[in-house]
């Protein structure tokens, strides 16, 4: 799922996720020591998650593994008819 997208801001405190000031989900059960960050999303990209936190390929398990947690919206493939990309995606 899209967390956040171009101009959203994400912060991770304490175990906690939160876009644009609002408490978004609590992440401890990534079993990672979150370095605590404030990031704001760049055009061109968008901040996932999926549905099994902590078993998830997701941004925040790439922000765990200290990797680059953005996905770039021109990466993303949208199927089937009732799955319309909205703004550019």
């Amino acid at each position: 799922r899209i967390v956040a997208i171009e101009k959203d801001v994400i912060k991770v405190a304490k175990n906690n996720l939160y876009v644009n000031g609002f408490f978004h989900a609590d992440v401890s059960g990534y079993n990672c020591e979150f370095v605590d960050i404030v990031e704001e999303i760049p055009a061109g990209y968008v901040f996932v998650m999926g549905d099994n936190y902590g078993k998830s390929h997701d941004s925040m398990n790439r922000l765990c593994e200290h990797n680059s947690f953005l996905v770039e919206t021109k990466s993303i493939e949208v199927y089937g008819e009732k799955y319309k990309a909205i703004g550019g995606f």
